[in-house]
């Protein structure tokens, strides 16, 4: 499992793409995986406080 600053990165890159790129398809592709990145670094941060808070399940 990455962390969610490389989670952020993988978003950063798609942003980055989606600027660069002219083929709408690829914007559209791009924004949608930029999207998904971010809920994952949400969900690694999450899992992340869980960790710190000592929650039983981690």
């Amino acid at each position: 499992m990455m962390t969610a600053k490389q989670y952020r990165a993988r978003a950063d890159l798609m942003d980055k793409a989606t600027e660069d790129s002219s083929n709408e398809a690829v914007v559209v592709e791009c924004q949608r995986m930029a999207k998904e990145w971010r809920r994952l670094a949400a969900l690694a941060d999450w899992q992340d406080s869980m960790l710190e808070d000592g929650h039983p399940a981690y």
